[in-house]
């Protein structure tokens, strides 16, 4: 009975078996559950970057459109090069965790301080830079992400100094 229901589980068509079975295919998870913490932190780096990347390949056609209408060059090298890190940050199992997850974190940094360079201080950028923190506190820790909100203030700080005094020329955009 016990075996037939592990069967059910696993099987693709079930609720969580398509997960389980694309999670699968990124390689077998490093660490045991035995292992308490990090199993988690890895369980759930797995899980967030790969619905991350579903919803990246969604977002990235009308991203595309909408960058060469607009002729949002900069826009759109950054979303490429940060799908293409994301794609090897989840599929080069061969990395430690450590840096995979730094990788990812880095990444959603990167992602915030662009849109705000890109698009302007009040569009989605600070969202990004909110779940730097965030995230980086639930897959590296608390140093980490004590870290991460220091750097995320000394980031909006010479933002809004640059903002303000008005030294940021032609290619910031301060309103959207």
């Amino acid at each position: 009975m016990k075996k037939e229901a592990d069967q059910e589980a696993t099987h693709p068509t079930t609720r969580f078996g398509l997960w389980k079975a694309i999670l699968d295919r990124a390689g077998p998870i490093s660490v045991s559950p035995d292992e308490g913490l990090i199993y988690w932190r890895e369980r759930i780096f797995l899980i967030l970057i790969s619905v991350a990347l579903i919803l990246s390949f969604i977002a990235l056609i009308p991203a595309v459109i909408m960058a060469v209408q607009e002729k949002l060059w900069r826009l759109l090298v950054m979303d490429t090069a940060v799908l293409i890190c994301a794609l090897g940050a989840f599929f080069m199992r061969s990395l430690d965790y450590y840096i995979r997850a730094v990788i990812l974190v880095a990444l959603i940094y990167l992602i915030g301080l662009g849109v705000i360079l890109n698009v302007g201080i009040f569009s989605g950028g600070l969202f990004w830079l909110f779940s730097f923190a965030v995230v980086t506190a639930v897959l590296l820790g608390l140093k980490a992400a004590v870290d991460a909100l220091i750097l995320n203030g000394i980031t909006l700080a010479v933002l809004g100094w640059i903002f303000n005094t008005g030294d940021s020329g032609q290619n910031f955009i301060l309103y959207v």
